[in-house]
């Protein structure tokens, strides 16, 4: 593997690390600061958003997860000098908890798709769109689950 695409997965598992330990900050050594992101659970193409639109609606959705866990495959990656291309499958699993004390997972298995570019801090993702591809479980309305804004371990 060389360098480009190690720090390539790097940046990958990176996102999906912020995610999981709800460290959001971390995601400015993910993204562009003009990242252009579409994220759809169906196999529609998803809205356009800024990072800063999408951690308003991210932050809130996962606050209602006691935990996630991001599961993915090693990026397909193809370097042409200062941009790059990354394909990742996903499997991600969602757990809630309900103020019954219930507990109800969800899992989504997709793809991302991101464009990279070189910058002077390291590679960054510019443009990402994520499809679901398959989604299993319950997803109870965030009004009827406990609010979690650190994971279980933290």
């Amino acid at each position: 593997m060389s360098p480009d695409h190690a720090a390539i997965a790097a940046v990958i598992q990176r996102y999906f690390d912020a995610l999981d330990e709800k460290d959001y900050a971390r995601l400015d050594q993910v993204f562009t600061a003009d990242a252009v992101l579409r994220y759809s659970l169906d196999e529609s193409t998803g809205p356009e958003a800024s990072l800063a639109q999408l951690l308003a609606r991210m932050r809130p959705f996962n606050e209602g997860f006691r935990f996630t866990q991001h599961h993915s495959g090693p990026p397909a990656v193809e370097v042409e000098g200062d941009t790059a291309s990354a394909r990742t499958n996903l499997r991600a699993l969602h757990v809630q908890q309900g103020r019954d004390g219930r507990r109800s997972s969800w899992t989504v298995a997709g793809v991302y798709r991101d464009r990279l570019v070189r910058t002077p801090q390291g590679w960054r993702i510019a443009h990402r769109i994520f499809r679901a591809l398959h989604v299993d479980g319950e997803l109870r309305p965030l009004d009827e689950v406990e609010r979690f804004a650190s994971p279980p371990w933290r």
